[in-house]
């Protein structure tokens, strides 16, 4: 990734998707958006002393003003994304730029919003906890699992499912949860009940760098065996997978 890139100089993978969830009231009133996006919020930089929400706050304030209700941020798979404008000073405009991100970010917000169909009837919600024993990525032979990772699946409905997990983790696994999915709309959800640090794809603990060599504590692995875990629990929940398996 870059660190900074206001040239915006193409680079891949970014998953520049952004997903939606709308909750109404019974008389129909907005209660809350929920918004699934993947970018660290840094714009602003070390420079900053003030308290900020970045650019996630500026969105989340506009689609509050402009839909009503509560705005909630998903915060996707960012391991590896930065805004183009990273780690902005003050006298750089760094306060402008998150505003502008932010307005870049609510229009799409609203313009999906308003396209929401939903149901005629509240869809059945079902929630599946896991808590995976992990290894450090010190502990070569895997002989003590003592990290404990917690990943959470709920599935809304027949097409809207979610998985949570416990670290940043590269885009490259929300890409990989998404396109497997047999879910019309799957959010990945980082940063969510703990912090276990970086989770870097297994080609990128190859070519090292920020993430991937440093900054990272959990066996090299951790991150696609979430993820398949995550999968696998989403089609249990779905009745897609056979808790008991013919036998032929």
């Amino acid at each position: 990734m870059f660190w900074e890139n206001r040239e915006r100089i193409p680079t891949s993978p970014v998953d520049y998707e952004l997903g939606v969830i709308r909750v109404e009231q019974l008389d129909g009133q907005p209660l809350a958006t929920l918004v699934s996006f993947q970018c660290h919020p840094v714009v602003l930089g070390p420079e900053n002393l003030d308290i900020s929400a970045d650019y996630p706050g500026a969105f989340m304030r506009m689609v509050e003003t402009e839909l009503g209700g509560q705005a909630m941020f998903l915060q996707g798979a960012a391991g590896d994304i930065n805004p183009f404008w990273d780690k902005t000073p003050p006298d750089e405009g760094a306060f402008e730029q998150v505003e502008a991100m932010g307005r870049a970010v609510a229009d799409e917000v609203i313009r999906v919003s308003e396209s929401i169909t939903g149901w005629e009837a509240a869809p059945a919600i079902s929630l599946h906890t896991e808590v995976i024993p992990l290894a450090s990525r010190r502990d070569v032979e895997r002989v003590q699992r003592d990290m404990l990772a917690e990943i959470n699946t709920v599935l809304i409905g027949t097409d809207i499912a979610l998985a949570t997990f416990p670290g940043e983790f590269f885009v490259e696994h929300g890409l990989s949860l998404k396109a497997r999915s047999q879910f019309e709309h799957t959010f990945f959800v980082g940063y969510t009940n703990g912090s276990l640090g970086y989770f870097p794809t297994i080609q990128a603990t190859t070519k090292g760098g920020y993430g991937a060599a440093s900054a990272t504590r959990v066996e090299v692995g951790a991150s696609e065996r979430l993820v398949n875990r995550a999968l696998i629990n989403l089609y249990y929940q779905a009745d897609k997978i056979s808790r008991s398996p013919r036998r032929d």
